[in-house]
């Protein structure tokens, strides 16, 4: 069973949340779910412990999508879900405001948002709130009173709250949830989260100069390649200037210990920096839906059979195919090509 989050999707969407649930309406954990527009355009997710899988629309355009889930002992299911042309405002820019300069674990705020009003529509009462693919990540309401057709208008602060348990590979999704009356948008918010361990920062304070006039903002990020048996580091010895005119005492955390970096294939580079391939399955990571998996990686081809089922991303290698008609036999409805169903032959 699938439920489309969106009350209505448009161009101006970058993520939908597909809600899976089994026939007594526990949310499925681990369910494979695949989009796909004129057999041209493929993206899949699998759900998260809550039933949801949050896949990007940047490459979809206005028209119908597909939507097909498979897991492990349940039914294939499928739906459709149309792309309508922009309705509603869309992001412009965004700063943030809070903590740090940067959004890390823990870290709270507002960010800052200006929207820009492309439609040919005025609009009054905007809800703005921050959504996540976290529950644990915390955002309240922001209103706009009015905002013009054609006019672009900013200060909308809306409030952030990161949780701390946030690790490398776990990094939230967060999206603007735009509403107005009987129409809902969410659109990505386009900033990284940085929760690795190979980022240091480093602050400078007390000091006057013309990229931090009030003294104790981040100067330096400190960034080092991260190591098989884990590392130490610290602030000790370095030196932050500007202009080779003005040096910052550094003030920071003691020496820490950094642990060991994980090495799924265990091929001597560390998953979170050198290696780009963590589970050796010929898939990138940015194309890997399970990077941990060497049988799961994608479903380019549409086809309801991960195209790493047999260890290496190839589609035309990616399960039995008796007919070699493309399709493999856990989605061909005719697997032998005689014009009988499998289903009464």
């Amino acid at each position: 069973v699938l439920r489309q989050k969106a009350l209505r999707v448009n161009t101006s969407d970058d993520v939908i949340d597909i809600f899976v649930i089994d026939a007594d309406g526990v949310p499925v954990e681990g369910a494979n779910v695949n989009l796909s527009q004129n057999s041209e355009v493929y993206e899949n997710a699998f759900t998260n412990q809550d039933g949801h899988a949050y896949i990007s629309l940047y490459d979809f355009s206005a028209g119908n999508v597909d939507v097909t889930v498979t897991c492990h002992d349940c039914k294939f299911s499928q739906t459709t879900f149309e792309i309508s042309q922009l309705e509603l405002p869309e992001i412009y820019s965004i700063s943030i405001n809070g903590t740090s300069d940067t959004l890390i674990p823990g870290w709270s705020g507002t960010l800052v948002f200006e929207i820009s009003n492309n439609t040919d529509s005025d609009f009054s009462l905007i809800n703005l709130i921050i959504d996540s693919s976290n529950d644990e990540v915390l955002s309240d309401s922001y209103v706009i009173d009015y905002l013009g057709s054609g006019n672009t208008d900013g200060g909308y602060a809306v409030p952030l709250s990161l949780p701390f348990d946030i690790y490398p590979d776990t990094e939230p999704i967060l999206y603007l949830s735009l509403s107005s009356e009987d129409l809902q948008s969410y659109q990505l918010i386009d900033l990284e989260i940085y929760s690795a361990n190979n980022n240091v920062v480093a602050f400078g304070t007390g000091v006057t100069l013309a990229a931090c006039p009030d003294g104790g903002c981040a100067f330096a990020s400190l960034l080092f390649y991260a190591e098989l048996d884990g590392a130490t580091i610290g602030l000790s010895d370095i030196i932050v200037g500007q202009n080779s005119s003005y040096q910052l005492t550094i003030y920071g955390p003691g020496t820490a210990g950094i642990a060991p970096c994980t090495n799924y294939d265990g091929d001597g580079l560390c998953d979170i920096d050198v290696d780009d391939d963590d589970d050796n399955d010929c898939a990138v990571d940015d194309d890997d839906s399970d990077d941990n998996n060497n049988v799961v990686c994608s479903d380019h081809d549409g086809d309801d059979c991960d195209d790493c089922s047999n260890g290496c991303q190839d589609t035309s290698n990616d399960g039995a195919d008796n007919d070699a008609d493309g399709a493999c036999d856990f989605s061909d409805p005719d697997d032998d090509n005689d014009g009988c169903e499998d289903s009464i032959d």
